[in-house]
């Protein structure tokens, strides 16, 4: 069973970091997987570090449907014959499938848009050609990227919801917190709320730094730590460096490892107003039992159940988080129970094993029925003949 992956994405985005985990703990074989990306995309050596088989092929980076990419991408599949392509945010790559005759087409929405826009009548009926002439079947990371979905046309019966897995993070040792926290210049007892996210729009930074406002006007002892890159970081960068945030908010920038800076969060946020599903940033801050406070947007909701291992906020309300951040600090009885339910619910549900599994089953399952597709049509002609 030969497996070949489409990733558009040139950065480490969330559905880069979840085909890592994915190729990290699948129990198929390594020799049998290969990915197709970006040329110069940031996940590259990471998927070659696992003993991946890498084409960098793809010129327009970051782009869904590139047409220019389409004739190369298909001569590709033509050549390497998989028995599976398994598409990221590439529907270049499922239309490059379809004509290159794949058996099994496999593509994963790592998104939840709100359907408001003008053109929703149109992505309705062009999803449900898509799928019906494109896909075999559509993996949801989400419940809420599965009603999306559904809401666009796909069949319930064509969607497998599969939510994404983290990998648990090192938790660091004091004397290594210590040193990372004179680094960073926190002071003894601040309380650091975290924020591990791409710095783009739609991820809510604008909200936190609403709050951050509020909360340091009424009280002291509060750091803010983000850690990411992206569109929004000059004008964030901008906004920090005036009172009150001055000094208060500190940027670490895009890194190739979070473990360090999570490890020094005593609560992590996901102030997301559009796109979330499963936040790995979020599944990440659990593993270390690190209280998570989320906005009501998409399937933070499945992830951050309130007095369970987290609280939840209506997206885009600074008021709201910031009266969420001064609950979580102050009660250290509701902090200490919270703590104890982010790591029930990591390993019940937040494993990137659990999610490797569950994509090999659905790889297995998916090739079997083909075979015997194949079987009997062959026996019917046969058959036929004689």
């Amino acid at each position: 069973m030969k497996i070949l992956h489409i990733l558009t994405d040139s950065n480490t985005g969330g559905a880069g970091i979840l085909l890592e985990n994915l190729l990290r703990y699948t129990e198929l074989p390594k020799e049998e997987i290969a990915v197709i990306l970006p040329r110069g995309a940031a996940m590259l050596p990471r998927y070659e570090a696992l003993g991946i088989r890498c084409l960098p092929l793809l010129t327009r980076k970051d782009r869904s449907f590139a047409p220019a990419d389409l004739p190369r991408l298909t001569a590709c599949l033509r050549r390497e014959k998989p028995d599976i392509v398994h598409t990221h945010a590439a529907l270049g790559g499922r239309i490059a499938a379809f004509a290159a005759r794949v058996p099994i087409r496999i593509a994963t929405r790592h998104c939840a848009y709100p359907d408001t826009a003008p053109a929703a009548a149109v992505r309705h009926a062009l999803n449900r050609l898509g799928d019906a002439v494109l896909t075999h079947t559509t993996i949801a990371t989400a419940e809420a990227a599965a009603e999306n979905l559904r809401a666009l046309g796909i069949p319930a019966r064509k969607i497998t919801r599969i939510p994404n897995g983290a990998r648990a993070l090192r938790r660091l040792s004091d004397p290594e917190k210590r040193d990372l926290r004179l680094q960073l210049g926190l002071r003894e007892g601040d309380f650091v709320v975290g924020l591990a996210a791409r710095l783009s729009p739609v991820k809510g930074h604008s909200t936190l730094l609403d709050a951050a406002e509020i909360l340091l006007s009424q009280h002291t002892g509060y750091r803010f730590l983000l850690v990411g890159g992206g569109p929004e970081e000059a004008a964030i960068r901008k906004r920090i460096a005036a009172p009150p945030l001055c000094g208060q908010v500190l940027m670490v920038g895009e890194v190739t490892d979070v473990a360090p800076y999570v490890n020094l969060f005593d609560v992590a946020l996901s102030c997301s107003t559009g796109t979330e599903t499963s936040s790995l940033a979020l599944s990440e801050a659990m593993s270390l039992g690190i209280p998570c406070i989320a906005s009501d947007f998409g399937g933070n909701p499945e992830m951050v159940r309130p007095g369970e291992n987290g609280l939840l906020f209506p997206a885009g309300n600074a008021p709201a988080l910031a009266a969420c951040i001064e609950r979580i600090r102050t009660d250290r009885a509701l902090y200490a129970s919270l703590s104890a339910g982010a790591i029930a619910r990591y390993r019940r549900a937040g494993r990137a094993e659990n999610m490797a599994a569950a994509y090999d089953r659905l790889y297995r399952t998916l090739y079997a029925e083909k075979m015997t597709a194949r079987r009997s049509g062959a026996e019917k002609k046969h058959v036929t003949r004689t």
